[in-house]
């Protein structure tokens, strides 16, 4: 018998089928094409991730023998005396090179040099306590160990002066950390001049007039202090982990030669403090945290404690915030920046500290209002000295300065930093010289000679014979922690 099969009605077998292998193909390509764009990034992040590690291994190797140098009065032999000496990118210990002559016991006090320098491009750090490095990604130390230095060079550079590792010259990455003499004998032995009194000479400190400073009438965001003050500890906090922000602290008191804030500036002034940035930065970019601030002398002929300038780049020093008056010029200030910034000129993507002043003057309408000569370029290099206007110290310039390493500043690491302005009264002619983590540096009663200024300027500015002076701070979408200590001034 037949059987007809309707038309209306399916078939009962299956009608699914494969892939082809055209298709197969295109599954292929659009899954490599996720791959090369995925692993890549994933690739970098493990990376990333390591290095990271790698440079706050490093810090706490580091800590670990300041804290060594604190309990014992001395340097470890060897990194096998401290808990993290093990090289992270390979087998064995990390790079040590200590000073010889801190080895034996209570000999950190009672030296005052060490045998130990480094080397960073053309400048010389002298008295410097130890060096600690890890070879980097590429497994090669290629620092330079002489007899009495260590040479540690710029990221990317193609050598090896370390051939008893691998003799192998390429882009240079060892990390590498060091602490000087003088910061282990702020930490481990008696100061001439404690916190009780300030440093030795001056005429206005924290401790004994932390009460006369005042914040400036800037304070952004609304309603919370960007600049804080600890009483306890007579120190203030820059930035307090806010973004955006903005702050101005001046000193408004009536001792030594000033009232109201306002000081005689007379033959020029001494100045001492220590910083702290309280956040570890460990990119090569040096853009995790940021900005900086300045300490700075304002004329007090265009300015009273309650000016301020705007946040991001212009380090609260510069730039018109549309809330208060600006800061004006004639104005001088040491900017230590921590946000490389190539609208401002600086040099990428390094730390810097640098000379500054007002660039050029410009006109600004400010509430249908035509204010003239709002000063605020802080690019550096601008300004120009034949039109009144001191050139900001820009890179190459014997005011401004940046180490190899990218990050030096932020390093949670105590800084000394030291002013000395030279003033004649009548010409008007300065003479700056600053120094950052100078030794013993903190007595105020004479110049200081114990090294070469780490940055220095010669300018010619009129109409200061008052003035206001303070720290200025800013940040913009990243935070920064710093925090000052130990202040003090002379008037000469």
């Amino acid at each position: 018998m037949r059987v007809y099969h309707s038309p209306t009605q399916p078939l009962n077998h299956s009608t699914k089928r494969g892939f082809t292998l055209v298709e197969m193909a295109i599954i292929i390509v659009i899954i490599g094409l996720i791959a090369s764009m995925i692993v890549p990034a994933i690739v970098k992040s493990i990376k990333r991730d390591r290095l990271t590690n790698a440079r706050r291994l490093v810090r706490i190797a580091r800590d670990e023998i300041v804290g060594y140098a604190v309990m014992n009065g001395k340097l470890p032999s060897s990194p096998d005396q401290i808990g993290h000496g093990e090289e992270i990118f390979g087998k064995g210990t990390l790079f040590y090179r200590p000073a010889s002559n801190l080895l034996a016991d209570d000999s950190i006090c009672s030296q005052d040099n060490s045998t130990l320098s480094v080397i960073l491009g053309s400048d010389t750090r002298d008295n410097v306590a130890f060096v600690i490095a890890s070879k980097g990604e590429n497994f090669n130390l290629q620092l330079g160990n002489n007899t009495d230095d260590v040479t540690i060079y710029e990221y990317g550079q193609k050598v090896d002066d370390y051939p008893e590792d691998v003799d192998r010259p390429e882009p240079y990455d060892d990390i590498v950390e060091y602490v000087t003499l003088g910061y282990l004998k702020q930490k481990i032995c008696t100061s001439a001049s404690g916190s009780e009194s300030g440093p030795l000479g001056a005429d206005i400190s924290f401790a004994q007039n932390m009460d006369d400073f005042v914040q400036g009438a800037a304070i952004y965001p609304r309603k919370k202090q960007s600049i804080t003050v600890v009483q306890e500890n007579k120190t203030i906090n820059l930035g307090n982990g806010y973004r955006n922000a903005y702050g101005c602290y001046w000193y408004s008191g009536d001792s030594g030669p000033c009232n109201n804030g306002n000081c005689t500036f007379g033959n020029g002034v001494r100045v001492f403090f220590k910083f702290r940035f309280a956040d570890i930065d460990s990119s090569l970019s040096s853009k995790d945290f940021a900005d900086g601030f300045t300490f700075a002398l304002i004329s007090a002929a265009n300015n009273d404690c309650t000016v301020c300038g705007k946040d991001k780049g212009y380090l609260g020093y510069a730039g018109d915030n549309g809330v208060t008056e600006p800061v004006r010029y004639p104005k001088m200030a040491v900017e230590v920046d921590t946000y490389p910034d190539g609208g401002f000129n600086d040099y990428s993507p390094y730390n810097h500290v640098s000379l500054m002043y007002w660039g050029e003057k410009y006109e600004k309408k400010r509430k249908k209002k035509l204010v003239e000569d709002v000063d605020d370029d802080v690019t550096h290099g601008a300004g120009d000295p034949d039109k009144g206007d001191p050139k900001n110290n820009e890179y190459g310039d014997l005011g401004y300065y940046n180490t190899t390493q990218v990050t030096w500043l932020e390093d949670a690491m105590e800084h000394t930093f030291r002013l000395e302005v030279d003033r004649n009264a009548t010409s008007g002619d300065f003479q700056l010289r600053a120094w950052v983590d100078c030794i013993d540096c903190s007595d105020l009663t004479s110049s200081y000679n114990g090294t070469t200024p780490t940055i220095q300027d010669s300018v010619t500015i009129s109409n200061m014979d008052y003035i206001i002076f303070g720290w200025t701070q800013s940040t913009r979408g990243k935070t920064q922690n710093v925090t000052i200590s130990d202040f003090g001034i002379k008037f000469l």
